[in-house]
């Protein structure tokens, strides 16, 4: 499950990554193993699904470190 800061993250991104349809998303998944930073990836990946970005915009990256997920938009233009 996410953490609420998260789910707050991905309430606040979710309307600007539907009308900017050209952002990419990375996250950066850490974890103390790569199963699980994968595991964290993939639950912040599919709550941006839940909310109607494109799974092809999205990448994970998964690296061994502290639980978090970091992300990182890639070409929001400021309004």
């Amino acid at each position: 499950a996410l953490s609420d800061d998260m789910q707050g993250k991905i309430a606040d991104m979710a309307p600007i990554l539907s009308v900017q349809k050209e952002v990419k998303i990375q996250l950066v998944a850490k974890g103390k193993n790569d199963e699980l930073a994968a595991k964290y990836g993939a639950s912040v990946k599919d709550a941006l699904i839940v909310k109607g970005i494109d799974a092809g915009r999205i990448e994970v990256v998964t690296k061994k470190g502290k639980d978090s997920v970091e992300v990182t938009l890639d070409g929001v233009k400021a309004k």
